[in-house]
């Protein structure tokens, strides 16, 4: 047999190692002691070593490197999809269209498909509890039902955008209330989807206040409500 210059011959139940064989000495090995121990121990033998090769190291490689790509493609295919459900409440600050000003505050229910423009749906929360509705009127004007939200009197009647008359007071004598006026008022949000405030204690978008649609809260908050969406707001133009 050849390994690597050495020749191992059996003769006579021992072991002769050839360590060089263009010189052909021979060292002789009664001991049946391996010839490699030998061979190593020749400053004759000049023998280099194979790199590792086996199939248990080959088998290792491979697995790491699937695994390796494995990780690289999930993270690739996940990451896009996770920054646009992200976005969504930031895209909302930067390209606009929600209600702004006193559009803020509404007695119509927020329903997207009761709205003039059809327009997007965005979350609003019901004023709880609702307010009373009292007689009011302006000086010298007629009376009218009314009820006051956050220092504000506005007229109590279905309405896209709710209706404040400046001036107005609760007429003297009235003690119960006529009825409870719904109201509703858009919803701020964090970026993550987390509830910021509410009209009017926030005015105007900001980072870490902006209004937010019902499907983008349904990929960042997902709920029982429509579309996956929270189910504590209401959602409408």
């Amino acid at each position: 047999m050849l390994f690597n210059g050495l020749r191992i011959f059996l003769a006579s139940g021992r072991e002769i190692c050839y360590t060089d064989i263009r010189l052909r000495s021979r060292v002789w090995n009664p001991s049946r002691y391996n010839c490699s121990n030998t061979a190593r121990n020749s400053k004759r033998l000049n023998m280099t070593h194979a790199p590792r090769n086996d199939s248990t190291e080959q088998r290792r490689r491979l697995l790491k490197g699937a695994l390796g790509a494995s990780t690289v493609v999930t993270l690739g295919y996940g990451a896009p999809a996770a920054a646009a459900s992200l976005g969504c409440v930031a895209n909302v600050r930067e390209n606009g269209g929600y209600p702004t000003e006193d559009y803020q505050i509404t007695t119509l229910a927020p329903d997207s498909s009761t709205r003039p423009d059809n327009g997007p749906t965005w979350a609003w929360k019901a004023v709880s509890p609702a307010p009373d509705v009292f007689s009011y009127q302006v000086p010298g004007q007629q009376e009218f039902e009314g009820f006051t939200f956050e220092g504000k009197v506005y007229r109590a009647e279905e309405a896209v955008k709710a209706i404040e008359v400046p001036g107005a007071t609760r007429l003297n004598g009235v003690q119960q209330p006529i009825r409870q006026q719904p109201v509703w008022v858009l919803v701020y949000f964090a970026d993550d989807g987390t509830e910021s405030g509410t009209y009017p204690g926030v005015l105007a978008a900001e980072e870490g206040a902006t209004p937010a649609q019902q499907s983008c809260l349904a990929s960042l908050t997902p709920g029982g409500g429509p579309g996956g969406a929270p189910a504590n707001y209401t959602y409408g133009g």
